[in-house]
């Protein structure tokens, strides 16, 4: 097969832009509903407070203004209220309803209590249930619950403001708000909650002055900090104009500092506080630790590297404008290096332009809404993640950096995937070869791309598939009794099909005047494949792409065809050379069947990605598949608004109906020739299936794992 890659491509046009903010980490989650009290139901309420043993101390002057600060809140029935495990960032008192207690242990869920009115949740009598900030038990309404629920913020500054100094409960209380502080803070919002509670107890707190610098410009830095209270000014120094100037302000839960620490280089930007503010300071060491552990949060870090950064393009770059079937620009990058390709649309080349080391991607981010009104920056982020996959563009990085962002801890069953997937895909390449094929091409390799000659082809394969169909009974006849030596003689005849077939690839790709950037051999899922490295058709057309993909099943079907044509020549005088001609024809037309097999990254695919006119066509329709088949399945409408990948798949069971009655076809004939009383048997007729279902599950392996694939990334969501 051609190493002919799907041209990378995940940018995007105005037509078909996400938000990516939906559905993400960054969207509000809505438990259950608050309102606000009414003043006459303030009276109530203190005198289910007072059946809270540790609220029943307090005055009236007390719990009035405490009573003041909740919110009500109602839970259906079934509703979880809290969950063991979570961050505590509030308490609750039950004004009617029940609800259950659940502790979960390893081997069994224990019901600790049923709690109804005037119980609290995360609290006992002489202070927090919990001394380390995260939820002990689940509780679930049995009922309808109304409760009143206080948060942990609230709670701890109606303890300073009226000076109630319980050192054990103000120390809890800190601890709770830090954790709960970690857990907004988007860089950590994945993390577990023991997670938390640790980086909770080894991080400082810390109070500046306001008109304070934390760092200045230009300095290194080992530590980066999260907001607990305050504001602060971030303040960027023009290098030519000395101009000082801010650029934003920043906010409780905001953290900053970390693009410093996660690149190793200076800062580039100072920070001053606006107010006097709290600050929990975390160590170069601690934020590492972290990231090493949790690939959420080492994702997310990379994200704000490269939201901080100003990506350059890199060195031998090329681009080449074009335009689709259905009228839209797209532009192609070539890395002359990589040797690798980009395919980028319009919006693509408008950020692409804007990659020169003078923007952020924050900046870059504001121009597209001002040029396009898209507003997500996971757009400008998720495009230059790929191009610096890619090598197209450049970001400064150390190497201890890089290690943390590239390589994030990954849970064992998703190493074991990644191992298996490539285990299945291996491969040996050697470069540097258009030369040598230049040279083959222009002394003699042009004459098979002449008139003559092509008609001369295609009577082959047409008279070959007569002569194949006419073979089949005496040469598996012969066959059984063929000298081992003269079947031995299959071996050298399939290697040189097999360099032939990449050599149709290469010298077609030569006729269209592109370079071939080199040839390997290699492992691809179940068995040896060679490829010639043909992905400079990118900058051809697809009608001269599908010619040089459909290039090796060509000369395979000619070979095999002049093979079937010598066999049938040949099969009176030399019936076991017959039979061994017809048997290397059979590898090769199962070859050529193989390679149109649409769910594999071979030739049948990339022709119909290019007969479609869309890269990406598998990981596309598979997406469709998962995510939007089952909810149009039953609007035409909806089905037509996918309609290359609705055909895809429709060719994808085409492939399979086709490959079992194949495979069943050529069984019986083989059995009714080697083993003729086996097929007269009743086991034989269930038998005869288990080949060609072997078959459908080869064939079908590869889709299967990508839309398995696709589930995951889906319920992650």
């Amino acid at each position: 097969m051609p190493c002919f890659p799907p041209l990378t491509s995940t940018d995007y046009t105005p037509r078909d832009i996400k938000i990516f903010f939906k559905n993400s980490r960054f969207q509000t989650r809505g438990v259950y509903n608050r309102k606000e009290f009414r003043l006459s139901a303030l009276k109530d309420h203190v005198q289910i407070l007072k059946k809270v043993p540790f609220f029943a101390a307090f005055e009236d002057s007390l719990l009035y203004p405490l009573v003041k600060l909740m919110t009500e809140a109602t839970y259906k029935e079934g509703n979880h209220i809290v969950k063991q495990g979570d961050v505590i960032d509030s308490i609750f008192i039950i004004v009617s309803g029940v609800a259950e207690v659940i502790k979960k242990s390893s081997y069994k869920n224990i019901q600790i209590k049923t709690l109804g009115s005037g119980d609290s949740i995360g609290l006992a009598d002489g202070g927090f249930f919990s001394k380390t900030g995260l939820r002990t038990a689940t509780v679930t309404a049995l009922s309808d619950v109304h409760l009143l629920s206080l948060s942990i913020t609230a709670l701890d500054n109606f303890f300073k403001k009226y000076a109630l100094n319980d050192e054990e409960i103000l120390k809890t209380s800190e601890l709770m708000l830090k954790m709960e502080l970690i857990k907004r803070t988007t860089l950590f919002t994945d993390l577990a909650g023991l997670d938390i509670h640790t980086l909770a107890k080894e991080i400082e707190l810390t109070e500046v002055l306001e008109n304070t610098f934390i760092f200045r410009q230009g300095e290194f830095g080992d530590k980066c900090y999260l907001i607990y209270s305050g504001e602060l000014e971030v303040i960027v120094q023009d290098d030519i104009s000395q101009e000082m100037r801010v650029v934003a302000v920043l906010e409780p839960p905001m953290v900053f500092g970390e693009t410093s620490l996660l690149t190793q280089s200076p800062r580039n930007a100072s920070v001053k506080t606006k107010t006097v503010c709290q600050l929990l300071v975390i160590r170069r060491e601690q934020l590492q630790n972290i990231l090493e552990q949790h690939s959420d949060a080492a994702e997310y870090a990379s994200y704000l590297v490269v939201m901080h950064s100003r990506p350059s393009h890199a060195k031998n770059i090329s681009f080449y404008h074009r335009q689709t079937s259905d009228g839209e620009e797209i532009t192609i990058l070539k890395n002359h290096d990589e040797g690798s390709y980009y395919r980028l649309s319009k919006v693509g080349w408008y950020i692409w332009q804007l990659l020169d080391s003078n923007h952020t991607l924050q900046e870059i981010s504001d121009a597209l809404f001002e040029e396009f009104l898209l507003t997500s920056p996971e757009i400008v982020t998720e495009l230059v993640t790929n191009l610096v996959v890619g090598k197209f563009v450049h970001i400064p990085l150390k190497a201890e950096a890089r290690t943390v962002l590239e390589n994030p801890a990954l849970p064992l069953w998703q190493r074991s995937v990644s191992w298996i997937s490539n285990l299945m895909d291996l491969d040996f390449r050697v470069a540097r070869t258009d030369a040598f094929i230049t040279k083959v091409y222009k002394k003699c390799g042009y004459i098979f791309y002449s008139r003559p000659i092509q008609l001369l082809l295609l009577a082959c394969i047409f008279l070959g598939v007569y002569a194949f169909s006419v073979l089949i009974q005496p040469a598996l006849a012969n066959f059984k009794t063929a000298s081992p030596w003269l079947i031995a003689t299959y071996i050298p005849l399939t290697l040189f099909s097999i360099v032939l077939h990449e050599f149709a690839h290469a010298l077609t790709t030569k006729a269209f005047g592109f370079e071939v950037q080199g040839f390997g051999f290699g492992w691809y899922w179940f068995g040896p494949v060679a490829f010639a490295d043909t992905s400079d058709m990118w900058l051809g057309t697809r009608k001269q792409r599908i010619f040089v993909n459909a290039a090796g099943m060509y000369i395979d079907a000619v070979f095999a065809g002049f093979a079937c044509i010598v066999g049938v020549l040949c099969v009176s005088a030399y019936p076991h050379l017959a039979s061994v001609l017809w048997v290397f024809a059979l590898f090769n037309y199962v070859g050529v069947f193989k390679n149109l097999d649409p769910t594999l990254s071979f030739d049948g695919y990339y022709i119909l990605m290019d007969i479609l006119d869309k890269p990406n066509l598998r990981s596309d329709a598979v997406v469709w598949l998962v995510e939007v088949f089952p909810k149009t399945w039953n609007s035409w409408s909806g089905l037509l608004k996918h309609k290359k990948e609705l055909i895809y798949f429709v060719i994808c069971l085409s492939f399979f109906v086709l490959s079992l009655l194949l495979t069943l076809f050529l069984q019986d004939n083989v059995m009714n020739v080697f083993f003729p009383h086996v097929t007269k048997t009743s086991f034989y007729s269930y038998f005869r299936w288990f080949l060609p279902f072997l078959t459908i599950i080869f064939f079908g392996m590869s889709i299967w794992v990508e839309i398995n694939r696709q589930h995951i990334r889906s319920r992650t969501k």
